[in-house]
């Protein structure tokens, strides 16, 4: 794994990751490769990537869409 490099995963199952892309910015990326946001902090693209997860984890059990 690279420096600046987070994997985000949830029961065994891949949800993104988050990768540093210059020393002021973290690009959020799904499960997909597809870009989904960039932040400034680390625990900012965290949390992002948190709560996503857990809408579509949440829309997926009632059959919604996030």
């Amino acid at each position: 794994m690279e420096d600046g490099f987070y994997v985000a995963s949830y029961a065994e199952r891949f949800l993104g990751f988050v990768d540093r892309i210059d020393s002021e910015d973290f690009q959020v990326c799904d499960a997909h490769s597809q870009q989904i946001g960039i932040f400034t902090t680390l625990a900012a693209a965290q949390s992002f990537l948190e709560v996503r997860a857990a809408a579509e984890t949440s829309a997926a059990a009632t059959g919604e869409e996030a």
